[in-house]
């Protein structure tokens, strides 16, 4: 980059010490110093005749390269500028047809083909650009036709802002801004024993919930609910925990939980009438009507506790082939993690980086893995800095130079 600098800088003394006079030849980049009818260096397009020292427009029959539209200032072998649908090789000997948009669905891919425009209708681009899906991802929702990144505290959201969240990353849990309708809501610091509850038993995804409450609270969803409310969903009680929960809870851990809200619903979809769960949601089959857990890796499974036994995953990792809920920032046999992806799938043929849906700070990825925003802050600042120094040393030069 230094170099290019250095020599726009030439460039610029040069025009500065040799156009003492208008140039008034048709073409002509740089005139004779001491006469402005002659051309010494004809620009992008033209010929110079070192006789007339005239520029010549080059018809485009003239360049020897099919397809080509423009050729090199005086060299008809070599393509600067290539007819639509082409792109000139490296040497500039060729023009060669322009490759298919690689990613699927895409209507209009970048001129580098390395992202997507837009998409095909009824489908919808994610924010990193590199794909175009029938429905969102996780950690996005719908915005018009194209999939927006949810708040950074959501796992996944129902719109805009911290306030949007539909389900919480490890370690938060969600609080329901309107009780009476769970949809959505902010995500707020996972279980901590202390003066309500004895007990944080119970982990669901990561996140810990309260199994045992101190005093005659009882948990509900996992929060400590005071003795006055608990009739109307734990039955019996003891030592701060639930034995038996009303109909339309179930029991788990010591807690009653609700099938229509998180965390329950990420546990069971359909409760007995005594307070028990009937249909797992996690794939498993109950067990003296108490759904087991699956790992903490998995979403669903086919078998509790086991880390390969996944058949779901949750946000920020992809399933791989031995069914093991990979991170996609992880480098895993043949498939390359993706620095600060939030959302991702498999690569087509399980070998190359991870197909990226969602980085963390909203930007797209790139070959080196880093986000868009990051290259761009670089870049600028490497701008600013070397700009400045040439800047200052053509300066330099033309002060001297007239001195």
């Amino acid at each position: 980059m230094l170099v290019g600098f250095l020599l726009v800088c030439a460039t610029v003394l040069a025009k500065h010490n040799e156009k003492t006079a208008p140039c008034e030849v048709e073409g002509c980049d740089v005139c004779e110093e001491s006469n402005p009818q002659q051309c010494k260096t004809c620009g992008s397009g033209y010929t110079l005749n070192p006789t007339t020292k005239k520029c010549t427009k080059n018809p485009a029959s003239d360049c020897g390269v099919q397809n080509c539209a423009q050729c090199v200032s005086g060299d008809n072998t070599r393509c600067e500028t290539c007819s639509p649908g082409f792109d000139p090789n490296d040497d500039g000997t060729q023009c060669t047809p322009q490759a298919d948009c690689p990613i699927v669905n895409c209507q209009t891919c970048s001129p580098d083909k390395q992202t997507c425009e837009e998409c095909e209708p009824g489908k919808h681009l994610t924010p990193t650009k590199k794909a175009c899906l029938d429905a969102c991802p996780v950690g996005t929702y719908l915005s018009g036709q194209t999939c927006a990144p949810c708040d950074p505290s959501c796992a996944e959201c129902s719109g805009a802002g911290a306030s949007k969240c539909t389900a919480c990353p490890a370690g938060k849990m969600l609080r329901y801004a309107d009780e009476s309708n769970p949809t959505d809501g902010t995500c707020v610091e996972q279980c901590v024993e202390g003066p309500e509850c004895e007990t944080c038993g119970l982990t669901i995804g990561g996140t810990k919930y309260c199994s045992k409450c101190k005093g005659n609270n009882v948990p509900l969803n996992g929060v400590c609910t005071s003795n006055a409310a608990r009739t109307r969903f734990c039955t019996t009680a003891a030592n701060g925990a639930c034995t038996v929960c009303a109909a339309g809870y179930f029991i788990q851990e010591g807690g009653c939980y609700q099938t229509t809200r998180l965390p329950g619903k990420s546990i069971c979809t359909t409760p007995t009438g005594d307070g028990k769960c009937q249909t797992c949601a996690n794939g498993l089959t109950a067990v003296s009507n108490m759904c087991p857990l699956c790992d903490s890796t998995c979403a669903t499974c086919t078998e509790a506790n086991q880390p390969n036994k996944c058949s779901a995953c949750p946000p920020g990792r992809y399933l791989d082939a031995s069914k093991a809920c990979k991170l996609c920032t992880e480098t895993s046999n043949n498939i390359q993690g993706v620095a600060n992806c939030a959302s991702c799938a498999p690569p087509s043929n399980n070998q190359g980086p991870v197909l990226c849906y969602l980085m963390k700070d909203g930007g797209s990825t790139n070959k080196s893995g880093l986000s868009t925003g990051a290259i761009a802050g670089i870049s600028v600042a490497v701008i600013v800095v070397v700009g400045g120094l040439v800047g200052f040393l053509c300066w330099w030069f033309i002060c001297r130079g007239k001195a």
